[in-house]
């Protein structure tokens, strides 16, 4: 019964361990500056919620939001496994780590 306790408890501490690389390797994918509406480039963590910011065709979205001005189209390939980029506008949400393909 101990041993079938013990490799319980191995399994799982192995399993966190390989979710937390998982995760970190995710929050890599992401952009690590954004523009601010303003001008002014900050690191991602300092966005707050209701700041605007600009995404640029090539560049990655920080995180996940709604278009407020423009339109675009943004490959979310990553996420839905679409070949063909989507077209969004304002009102459209859109998706942290997918990139802006292009103007739309």
């Amino acid at each position: 019964m101990t041993a079938f306790i013990l490799a319980g408890r191995y399994f799982e501490s192995r399993s966190k361990r390989r979710a937390g690389a998982a995760s970190q390797a995710l929050s890599e994918l992401g952009a690590k500056e954004v523009e601010l509406a303003d001008g002014r480039r900050v690191p991602t963590g300092q966005l707050k919620v209701g700041d605007t910011f600009v995404v640029r065709p090539g560049e990655k979205i920080a995180t996940d939001g709604v278009v407020v001005e423009g339109s675009s189209a943004v490959d979310a390939s990553m996420l839905t496994g679409e070949s063909v980029p989507v077209e969004v506008r304002p009102g459209d949400g859109v998706t942290g780590a997918t990139v802006n393909a292009g103007v739309g």
